[in-house]
């Protein structure tokens, strides 16, 4: 039997050599192939900057809890008057980078106390939720922003996740 003639049948224990050496190579190079993509896909992202994310630093924060457009708390700034410009603003989220809409439906535009862990990313803060950890209510949210309506925009950008 010739090179030409090899032919494999799926009942047979192995292929003949000259086809399973043509099909050894290609696999090789395959496998070769993508670990140069892989490689070649993670040297090109861009460094995401610092980021530090305070895991097992179980902090108490109060503010007013806001749940549009994204569950997140709002706390007054130490030394600032009340206003925007005094405050910062903390998205919040459950373990496993889950959002906290779920968890925190209920608090919409209250007072709060809660506990969890800092995560900080460029200038961007999110708190983690403390497993199994109470929300307090205080009451009503202190002056209530109205909301304005800014018109249509278009925006460019890059989302991030911040806890990573």
């Amino acid at each position: 039997m010739s090179a030409q003639d090899e032919f494999y049948v799926g009942y047979l224990p192995e292929a003949p050599a000259g086809l399973a050496r043509w099909i050894r190579w290609r696999v090789i190079a395959l496998i070769g192939i993508g670990i140069g993509i892989g490689v070649a896909f993670s040297a090109a992202q861009s460094d995401p900057g610092p980021a530090r994310y305070e895991f097992g630093e179980v902090r108490s924060f109060e503010g007013d809890l806001r749940l549009h457009p994204v569950p997140h708390l709002e706390l007054a700034r130490p030394g600032t008057t009340s206003g925007a410009a005094g405050q910062s603003r903390y998205l919040l989220s459950v373990f496993g980078k889950c959002g906290a809409g779920p968890v925190v439906a209920a608090y919409g535009d209250r007072r709060v106390r809660l506990k969890g862990s800092l995560v900080h990313r460029a200038g961007s803060s999110m708190i983690e939720l403390a497993d199994g950890a109470a929300i307090e209510d205080l009451g009503p949210a202190s002056d209530q922003a109205a909301e304005v309506d800014l018109g249509i925009a278009t925006l460019r950008g890059e989302i991030v996740d911040t806890k990573c």
